[in-house]
């Protein structure tokens, strides 16, 4: 029975159709489509990577707001000295500005003393060296027959340079024949004459001075009168100093020279004087220092100025200690006035303008 199912299916499949090709087992089974069963894996999915995020920065405060890009290079401590600068500057040309002083007077030039010239050829040999050993932070020892000779000298220096006042002098040494001094350098901001052995502390000092000075010159606005700039620059050493108190002891060595008035904030009148002539030097406006010396113990010193009308005198130390604030009607006793019992010149000159407090300050 099974031989003839199997002989009948044979015979199905090799016999032809009418009309029809024949079957062919292998072309049919060529044209079935297998679809592959899905592998299901037991193994834990790997989890997609997670993009690490960016730190986040705070934003860095700038200690040293508004500072202009020329100063940024200098040292932290110029930085904040020149900031303080910006502050006190800031007050007083908004005041300034808010109540000017008009003037027609033309600014005059500032003409430097020029002492040099009153030396004889061996003082100016050895002015003109230490000059250079000033500059340049070299050590020098030289010989000289007289003391008075060396005063002349540093006297003449200190007057048409008084820069190097700040930091800069000769003492006398030991030695054979001729007496013998040396160069010697101190810290602008140290109390009394101590040579300095960190030549490179004294140069950053040197700098805030400097930088200073330069700084608050630069802020006075070119159309202010000219009464207006030498204002500003006696408001300035007046807002930045004051007087110190010394009993029974030594006044500190930067209190007799431009730094205390400019950088450091204290000034007995040489130093408010100094200071006070050195910013009107930079400005480039006339500007000579006064004294008078009553005797070996009292002395005062003031500067005189030039406007349209004649030549006045400006006391900052006496303007500062006559009025709690630059803002004081008191200040301007001792600002613009002119010659009194209290101000006589050593050298014998005085004041030529009219009283402005008499003809009025608004021109």
């Amino acid at each position: 029975m099974k031989k003839l199912i199997a002989i009948i299916l044979i015979s199905v499949l090799t016999i032809p159709a009418a009309g029809c090709r024949y079957l062919d087992l292998t072309d049919y089974l060529a044209s079935i489509t297998y679809t592959e069963a899905p592998v299901i894996s037991t193994e834990a999915p790997t989890p997609e990577p997670t993009a690490t995020p960016e730190p986040t920065v705070e934003p860095t405060l700038d200690p040293f707001p508004g500072l202009p890009d020329e100063y940024r290079d200098l040292s932290d401590n110029t930085k904040t000295a020149v900031m303080k600068a910006k502050i006190i500057m800031g007050r007083i040309i908004d005041y300034i500005t808010g109540a000017p002083i008009h003037d027609g007077s033309t600014a005059q030039p500032f003409v430097g003393q020029n002492r040099y010239r009153e030396l004889d050829q061996e003082e100016l040999s050895i002015y003109q060296t230490l000059l250079a050993c000033a500059a340049g932070f070299t050590d020098y020892s030289f010989a000289c027959q007289s003391g008075e000779t060396v005063d002349r000298v540093m006297t003449a220096l200190f007057i048409d340079h008084p820069e190097i006042e700040i930091y800069f002098d000769v003492e006398k040494t030991e030695g054979e024949g001729d007496e013998m001094y040396r160069t010697v350098f101190f810290l602008p901001e140290g109390r009394y004459f101590d040579a300095a052995a960190d030549r490179d502390e004294i140069k950053e000092q040197v700098e805030t001075f400097n930088a200073v000075a330069a700084y608050v010159v630069g802020l006075i606005p070119d159309d202010f009168s000219t009464i207006d700039k030498y204002r500003a620059i006696a408001y300035y050493i007046t807002a930045n100093s004051q007087y110190p108190r010394i009993e029974n002891e030594e006044t500190p060595r930067y209190a007799i020279n431009a730094y205390g008035a400019i950088v450091n904030g204290y000034s007995i009148c040489q130093g408010y004087t100094i200071g006070f002539e050195y910013l009107c030097r930079l400005a480039n406006l006339s500007c000579r220092r006064v004294r008078n010396e009553y005797n070996d113990e009292n002395m005062h010193f003031w500067d005189e100025v030039t406007l349209l009308g004649g030549t006045y005198y400006v006391d900052v130390t006496w303007a500062d200690g006559s009025a709690t604030d630059y803002r004081d009607v008191d200040w301007f006793r001792w600002f613009m006035f002119i010659a009194d019992n209290y101000h006589v010149s050593d050298d014998g000159t005085t004041t030529t303008g009219p009283d402005l407090n008499k003809t009025g300050w608004a021109g």
